[in-house]
């Protein structure tokens, strides 16, 4: 990044108040994580698998090419245990984000007083804990996204786009916002026919260098996207805090609103037409996460599209403000919010926002014995349970039903929300049944589906409603996901 000066003075003079943001933010984030003994987050084991698996085999579990591994990878050989290093890389990354966001607030505005807000409110934020906790390889994907907003030069056009196609490779949704905000910018501003070309070679060579090791999604990543759109619009915000109000904290609520507020306000400034190219681009990206008529639910792009705009959103209101010289007010604000920073990071609370990992243990841990002697290919569990039981016993498990031809004594499933009652029911007498909790039993998959074919003759609709829920997995594995599992 070429050098510039904030109050006469060069702006790498503030990088000790930067670095100064950064250690409070990473360490509020990482006494956030380390409120529980085990991983954050649903899709924590899953990493974790694929980093034992790098650790003791040399390759992965389930191949899959992504930056955030190597961070992991490296980290695991300085702290050398594995969910240490996996909180230790999250809170790190919470961190940068808040660096990158004081040093663009720093470089778009020059004032030191609006980079240090904005700084402040990254530190404070409640929604950035709950992301690094649940997400962080899209945390690392917005990493990538806001470095390459800082470096983004057309004088220096290769630094940048290769730090944005590199976001290929850190996460695909970020790398999309990449592709997209490069693409606004310079119709906005001015295509430079040099940047083009050069854009246009280096993404060759990626594309090539992504064909030639097989890193390219296929047609099948595709099916992923369905049901994306709905014809029912909704407000991504009011529909957040309606279906996590009772995991909401008051600050947090807070912080989806102002955010909220903000992306409404940028609209009167846009009217006006001063808006400058950059804070174009970055109010289509942020329309596009907030996008209306995009279906609505937990597991939908609708919600991780909105997790993003949450983070993005704050930078619209930089040029708005960077002609008003309230310097004093800023930093009131700024103390005001770096002194709320300990009770607003306490947003993220492990037993309201993450599987519930003690009673997987359990479950775990009697499953194991219980299958001591049996000779077993593959477990079937719900989502998290999955993982973590993969991670802890090194038996596989997946949240899917096998496409492929498994014999029937080497499948086996944990089954969840049932009763003994209705599983004795409907389950042959010589059928091995074993319970591991409550409503929670371990039978062979086998036996589950003719159980299954039982209840449906009988219509039992109430315990057909339980079988045909995410607890208990009977989707066959998706086309999308094939060649992540291939060993």
């Amino acid at each position: 990044m070429r050098s510039f000066s904030v109050n006469g003075r060069s702006a790498w003079a503030y990088v000790p108040l930067g670095a100064a943001l950064v250690l409070a933010s990473f360490s509020l984030r990482l006494r956030a994580l380390l409120q529980t003994e085990f991983a954050n987050g649903w899709d924590s084991y899953f990493y974790l698998v694929q980093l034992r698996s790098l650790v003791t085999e040399g390759q992965m579990h389930s191949p899959e090419w992504s930056l955030f591994y190597p961070l992991l990878l490296g980290m695991r050989w300085g702290c050398g245990d594995d969910l240490l290093a996996y909180k230790i890389t999250a809170a790190l990354l919470a961190g940068a984000l808040t660096g990158l966001t004081f040093a663009l607030a720093l470089r778009l505005t020059r004032r030191l007083s609006l980079a240090l807000l904005l700084g402040s409110f990254s530190v404070f934020s409640p929604h950035l804990t709950y992301f690094t906790a649940q997400y962080p390889k899209n945390l690392l994907g917005l990493v990538l996204f806001f470095a390459f907003l800082l470096l983004l030069d057309r004088r220096r056009p290769i630094t940048s786009l290769l730090l944005g196609l590199a976001n290929y490779f850190g996460h695909r949704l970020t790398f999309g916002l990449t592709v997209l905000f490069t693409g606004s910018f310079f119709l906005i501003k001015r295509i430079n026919w040099k940047w083009l070309v050069q854009l246009l070679a280096i993404g060759g060579l990626l594309l090539g260098l992504a064909t030639w090791i097989g890193a390219l999604p296929a047609w099948a990543d595709m099916e992923r996207f369905k049901g994306i759109l709905s014809t029912t619009p909704h407000l991504a915000a009011y529909s957040f805090i309606r279906d996590f109000s009772n995991r909401l904290t008051p600050f947090w609520t807070f912080e989806i609103i102002w955010t909220s507020l903000i992306y409404v306000l940028s609209l009167f400034f846009i009217k006006k037409n001063k808006y400058s190219p950059w804070h174009w681009s970055l109010f289509a990206i942020c329309t596009l996460l907030i996008f209306p008529f995009f279906t609505w639910s937990y597991t939908g792009m609708a919600y991780r599209f909105f997790m993003v705009f949450v983070l993005l959103a704050p930078l619209l209101i930089l040029q708005p403000l960077s002609g008003r010289t309230n310097r004093w007010l800023y930093l009131s604000l700024s103390i005001g919010l770096l002194l709320l920073s300990p009770w607003s990071n306490q947003a993220y609370q492990p037993k309201l926002h993450d599987a519930d990992y003690a009673q997987y243990a359990l479950l775990t841990q009697k499953a194991k014995a219980a299958l001591l002697g049996h000779s077993v290919e593959l477990i079937i569990a719900h989502n998290a349970l999955a993982e973590y039981y993969t991670f802890t016993t090194g038996q596989d498990a997946m949240p899917w039903r096998p496409e492929y031809e498994i014999a029937p004594d080497r499948l086996w499933r944990i089954v969840a929300d049932v009763r003994r009652s209705e599983m004795t029911r409907y389950l042959h007498p010589d059928d091995e049944l074993i319970q591991l909790g409550v409503r929670y039993f371990l039978v062979q998959e086998s036996a589950w589906q003719q159980l299954i074919a039982r209840a449906t003759a009988e219509q039992d609709d109430y315990l057909l409603e339980r079988i045909y829920s995410w607890r208990n997995p009977h989707r066959l594995r998706p086309a999308f996901l094939l060649r992540k599992h291939k060993k």
